[in-house]
């Protein structure tokens, strides 16, 4: 069984009522945009805030992980300010996460998500800035939990500027033989330049529909790559060497309130399997069982504070 070691994005998520035309007024449905800090905090003081919970789609993966009883451990950075202690007051309590952390003197990475039902739809809105979140570094304790580990990023981590103390992890758990997974989300921030060196030297990747065709425009890249295509209430596919060579269908569930936080949960049900040497099908049918019990509230993880 390989050990977890979850890299990503120390985030506050604000879940938010839609009000004031605020999806309408960012650009509409399904949307992510950057705007500073300031701002932020004023939409959130003239908003009526649902829950907020700690987040980041690792940071959730790994919630998940913790609900299944597996040990893992989080790698992130969160800043000196308030939010910071309120994510490092949470993630403590969760027995299975072993938080590694870095602080620093920015913000603490936030994301206010906007929620509007339409038709039986969830129509969102995600308004962000990632802070202090990206700013990791490969540190001796890493270096010495990821030989032979299960290393799993997102790509939102390389969405900034400043990426290459992530590249240099990457790395390096590669050449100490860990298998990375990727997760694809933030892949329409990335240049296909940076793209085709992150996804060069890791094991596989889970994307949805949108982000598999961004993938197909560097297909050649995937040679010797698996990748997994989260569909919503079609069936998983799964693909190696750009082949397709299985489906896995889905149980919908018939308590559906929000799709926030599936995809998160369906990595924690993949990995958990993957991770003691079960099958693509078995891990697969996995994240589909914690993803259905994700989507029944309005939260990106297993657990509203």
């Amino acid at each position: 069984m390989l050990d977890l070691v979850l890299i990503g994005q120390g985030l506050v998520d604000y879940f938010c009522e839609e009000n004031g035309g605020i999806i309408k007024k960012f650009g509409g449905v399904y949307k992510k945009c950057r705007v500073p800090f300031k701002k932020i905090d004023r939409i959130i003081t003239e908003s009526k805030i649902m829950h907020r919970n700690i987040g980041g789609c690792v940071t959730n993966t790994a919630v998940g992980l913790n609900k299944l009883n597996r040990k893992c451990y989080l790698v992130f950075c969160v800043g000196g300010d308030k939010k910071g202690t309120y994510f490092m007051n949470n993630i403590k309590k969760y027995k299975n996460i072993v938080p590694i952390v870095k602080k620093c003197t920015l913000n603490t990475g936030v994301v206010l998500t906007f929620i509007k039902k339409v038709d039986k739809r969830d129509n969102h809105l995600s308004l962000y800035n990632h802070g202090a979140a990206n700013n990791l570094e490969l540190t001796n304790k890493l270096k010495k939990m990821l030989p032979r580990s299960l290393l799993y990023i997102s790509l939102f981590s390389f969405s900034e500027k400043k990426y290459s103390n992530l590249f240099n992890i990457m790395e390096y758990a590669k050449r100490n033989k860990a298998t990375i997974i990727l997760d694809a989300g933030g892949i329409a921030m990335i240049s296909q330049r940076r793209l085709k060196k992150i996804i060069q030297i890791s094991s596989g990747i889970i994307a949805n529909e949108k982000e598999f065709g961004y993938l197909k425009k560097i297909k050649s890249e995937l040679a010797g790559k698996w990748v997994i295509i989260k569909r919503g209430e079609k069936p998983v596919e799964f693909y190696m060497n750009n082949k397709l060579t299985l489906r896995v269908h889905i149980k919908k569930s018939k308590e559906f309130v929000n799709s926030l936080g599936a995809g998160d949960a369906f990595a924690a049900g993949f990995i958990d399997k993957f991770s003691k040497g079960k099958s693509f099908g078995v891990a697969i049918k996995n994240g589909n069982t914690c993803a259905a019990h994700i989507v029944k509230k309005i939260s990106a993880n297993y657990v509203s504070r």
